[in-house]
């Protein structure tokens, strides 16, 4: 995690612009304590540079090279910066505005090419009638458009260098908010996003969309969206090389309410929704040129990806769904005074009516250093009340310890001061 952060920390370096630069496009001074005159920091790849280059006029002049993700360009004044820059390709534009224009119009083409490709897999999805073992059918491209085009608008601005890939939506996470993973928190309060979310035609009552009000917290996007704030610390700073989507939009459920994943959807309806699914894909892979994909579910392997990419290899990874649960920051969106406490992920039952082995992978029990830290790090917030949660709470341990360890980890949380329940 420590190599990962540095990586991170030289990448951003690396950008001399900062995440608002990144987003508007607004004039900066290249180096403020040389002097070294006025210029303009845009977040684009070499290719896309050019070509707003030649369409606003500025002359090609070439110096040094530069990272894939960040560029410079500098009027005819400022090439004495070259030394300070000198990693970097200058290139020599005599018109700012047009340059400019040239550029926020090329990302703004992005961002509705990739809208262009949501609709596209809207209605596709739309065409597609769904019977037993389907019961209930949420597509938030429909009902949560408004979240999905904000987020899309805001991120999908520009080339990326890594394309996150989720499988389909969780109740209450895009389900709620139309954002990939889109745990309410960190989109409203890490994104900046929020929007006014309709609902479905037809909603299971166990499985309502209340939007940006839902107060459950989407477990996996918690994992996801705290996992990159920890290693890029904003939004902004995060997407300007990465975007995350999810290969299939829709979300399926039993009369009773249980998820039903694509791989229980009768042959010929699945085969429908992977085709479209996969056309929208090689659509976004074709706007947004990433180098690196990555299965979301392979936290553990993403050092090695971004190895792989520094050394400019491509790399496709998709996770081990079997793989122990990732120990990252969390945000808490329940209330001031109690707190979720997982200490598990998965199950090893596969009983014929649940899929939770198929979405979440096998039993696997948290180390109890682990969640006893967890813990105090929620009482020290302020949490008073803690609800030990996981998919099959009494195998707690089988699988660390070679015992069933509940009855030893219970005592210990209440032991912590500030618990009272």
């Amino acid at each position: 995690m420590d190599r990962l952060r540095r990586w991170a920390d030289e990448l951003l370096h690396e950008l001399i612009t900062d995440e608002c630069l990144v987003q508007t496009l607004l004039p900066r001074g290249l180096d403020a304590q040389r002097g070294a005159g006025v210029g303009l920091g845009v977040h684009i790849d070499e290719q896309h540079a050019l070509t707003a280059l030649r369409q606003s006029g500025g002359e090609i002049n070439g110096r040094g090279r530069f990272p894939d993700s960040a560029f410079l360009v500098c009027n005819s004044d400022d090439f004495h910066a070259a030394d300070y820059t000198r990693k970097k390709t200058i290139y020599q534009a005599d018109n700012w505005l047009p340059f400019r224009e040239a550029c926020g119009t090329m990302l703004r083409e992005m961002s509705e090419q990739v809208l262009e490709a949501a609709r596209e897999l809207c209605t596709a999805m739309a065409a597609t009638e769904f019977r037993a073992p389907v019961a209930y059918t949420y597509n938030p491209l429909e009902y949560a458009w408004a979240g999905h085009e904000a987020y899309v608008r805001r991120f999908a601005n520009g080339p990326k260098k890594v394309l996150y890939l989720g499988m389909n939506p969780g109740p209450f996470g895009m389900a709620q908010t139309g954002v990939p993973f889109g745990e309410v928190a960190a989109v409203r309060l890490w994104m900046g996003i929020s929007a006014c979310i309709g609902q479905p035609p037809t909603m299971h009552p166990k499985r309502p969309v209340q939007g940006f009000n839902c107060p459950r917290s989407e477990v996996s996007g918690r994992r996801l969206w705290g996992l990159f704030e920890e290693l890029y610390g904003t939004a902004e700073a995060f997407f300007a090389d990465s975007y995350v989507a999810n290969y299939c939009p829709l979300i399926w459920m039993s009369e009773t309410g249980s998820n039903i994943t694509p791989t229980q959807l009768p042959k010929e309806q699945a085969a429908q929704v992977d085709a479209a699914c996969q056309r929208h894909l090689v659509r976004l892979l074709e706007i947004l040129q990433p180098r690196v994909l990555i299965g979301v579910g392979g936290y553990e392997n993403i050092g090695q990806v971004l190895e792989q990419l520094e050394k400019g290899d491509k790399a496709t990874l998709f996770g081990d769904i079997d793989a122990p649960v990732p120990e990252v920051d969390r945000v808490v969106c329940t209330s001031d005074y109690w707190a979720w406490l997982r200490i598990a992920e998965g199950c090893d039952n596969r009983c014929a009516y649940c899929v939770i082995p198929f979405i979440r992978g096998k039993f696997r029990s948290r180390p109890q250093e682990k969640i006893l830290e967890e813990a105090r790090n929620l009482a020290e917030a302020g949490m008073k009340e803690l609800i030990v949660v996981a998919q099959d709470i009494t195998r707690y341990g089988l699988d660390l310890y070679g015992r069933r360890a509940l009855a030893d980890l219970l005592p210990k949380l209440c032991a912590i001061e500030g618990i009272e329940w």
